[in-house]
């Protein structure tokens, strides 16, 4: 973390080293890997078009509001990257006709691609969580609301302040079925004041 902002490290245990540094705007409060690989591939069908012209993609977000999208370049590690020399985000709102040539012309310049999925609003966004069975990336926030977006489309298809009311959000879990005649699916969301007494559950 730096006075102005963060820097995002991806470690190599294999090697010991940062093979990868990226500087970030605001202080990250939770960072949640989506893609781990690249190109569009099967195993990537399910995402939208433009992350599949990436090569492994985190979801980071910050005390300020921002849900960022953030291209980890996989594809070319021969760039020497660590917590000293970081690279510069290119962030992008909205999404370019052109992927593949964007893409190509910000990592010549040594950049990182950057979708910003939530302008900042200064709300600091406390939890995030990628659901895999329903595709959702599921993001809360320190007023006690909670968003949930379609990582097909791109798009926020829900938006909503828990029974807590302003108490932050602070972690959330999906369940699947179990022993449910209805087999209905369940997400739990936990709002906390980060003090020994008061946390509230919901469901």
């Amino acid at each position: 973390e730096e006075t102005e902002g963060s820097v995002l490290c991806l470690y190599d245990l294999g090697i010991s080293r940062v093979i990868k540094a990226v500087v970030l705007p605001g202080r990250v409060t939770a960072i949640e890997p989506i893609i781990n690989h690249g190109g569009a591939s099967l195993t990537t069908q399910h995402m939208h078009q433009c992350l599949r012209w990436l090569f492994g993609v985190a979801v980071v977000v910050t005390d300020v509001g921002h849900v960022l999208l953030i291209d980890l370049c996989l594809d070319d590690l021969s760039c020497n990257q660590n917590e000293i020399e970081a690279s510069d985000l290119e962030v992008i709102t909205g999404i370019p006709s052109e992927i593949p040539q964007v893409r190509e012309a910000v990592t010549r310049k040594g950049r990182h691609l950057c979708f910003q999925l939530l302008n900042p609003s200064g709300t600091a966004v406390t939890t995030l969580s990628y659901i895999q069975r329903s595709n959702q990336l599921v993001v809360g926030f320190s007023d006690g609301y909670l968003s949930l977006w379609n990582m097909k489309s791109l798009k926020k298809e829900y938006h909503f302040q828990l029974e807590g009311g302003r108490v932050p959000v602070y972690a959330v879990t999906f369940q699947e079925p179990e022993n449910d005649p209805r087999n209905c699916c369940y997400l739990w969301a936990v709002q906390s004041t980060q003090e020994s007494e008061g946390d509230i559950l919901s469901l």
